[in-house]
């Protein structure tokens, strides 16, 4: 299979060691051996996959770490490595790692290894104008997209947007695209403007957690369609008015919903409407007096 491209063989019980015979498959662009009992070293004839840009070794027995990076670094377009849980006990090399030009994602935790890694050069500032790519939304048979997941494929491009302080992109109405997406985990994101209506477009979504953001305006009715939902989080933003009623919104705790200030409906006081006396004054026309049911005490906006 001299023409193969991509070779999965993650989550099996093979043994052994990795064969030689693997470097005549020299278009491989992705190898996952994640979650097997291989051992032994690399093979040097590793280097010949010169096409391989994402490769998953994680949770085997994989021994002398020194000479699986020697090899791999020669795999010039290796973007993504995986290392997690393997090569236990040993030590990183003294004389840094070398090579690896086109690497992007190093993965290697949970291995119990000991030394130092050093870092040098300055942060570059295009760190700061991450942003949620348009292109994402294109995804439309995604389901569910984490690198850090030690029994998952290696994807084709990296996936991390935490702690994005200039981050705006949540008002893109291609969300809706996704529709076999079953978890959006965008919490801590710095995210600004208002949750889109599009999101509703996403049937198969049972975890949407979008809290400490900087979120504004209504949280759209429309979500109530989403039929699946099992978790939901919106709290720590700066969302107001009437919380959604029916649907799955009926099982979620109050804790999804705390710290937005203008948000009321279940879970929280209730939005009351206003006395005949309050519509009768000019100054107070307009004016709904939320009420905390727990205590019958008036809170004040």
């Amino acid at each position: 299979m001299v023409h193969l491209s991509q070779l999965d063989l993650g989550l099996n019980q093979f043994r052994g060691k990795i064969p030689h015979s693997l470097s005549s498959c020299r278009e491989l662009k992705t190898i996952n051996l994640v979650k097997n009992s291989l051992n032994g070293q690399i093979p040097e004839s590793f280097e010949h996959h010169q096409e391989l840009t994402s490769l998953s070794l994680s949770k085997n027995s994989f021994g002398n770490i020194l000479a699986a990076l020697g090899v791999l670094q020669q795999c010039n377009n290796l973007t993504t490595l995986v290392l997690t849980n393997s090569f236990h006990g040993e030590e990183m090399p003294t004389y840094g790692i070398q090579g690896f030009e086109s690497l992007e994602v190093f993965i290697i935790p949970n291995c119990g290894l000991s030394g130092s890694v050093g870092l040098s050069g300055s942060v570059p500032l295009w760190l700061r104008n991450w942003e949620i790519p348009e292109s994402l939304t294109q995804l439309k048979s995604l389901i569910f997209l984490d690198v850090l997941h030690e029994d998952s494929t290696p994807p084709e491009f990296p996936f991390f947007m935490k702690s994005n302080q200039n981050a705006s992109g949540l008002n893109r109405p291609e969300f809706g695209n996704l529709k076999y997406l079953h978890v959006l985990d965008l919490s801590k994101d710095y995210l600004t403007g208002a949750i889109p209506d599009g999101l509703s477009n996403m049937k198969n979504l049972e975890i949407l957690d979008l809290s400490f953001n900087k979120l504004l305006g209504a949280v759209p009715s429309s979500l109530i369609e989403l039929s699946f939902l099992s978790r939901f989080n919106i709290a720590n933003n700066g969302l107001s008015g009437a919380i959604p009623s029916g649907g799955q919104f009926s099982t979620f705790p109050p804790s999804s919903f705390e710290g937005n200030t203008g948000l009321c409906g279940q879970h929280l006081y209730s939005c009351c409407i206003a006395s005949k006396e309050t519509e009768t004054a000019p100054m107070e026309r307009s004016r709904t007096v939320p009420v905390d049911l727990r205590f019958g005490i008036e809170v004040m906006p």
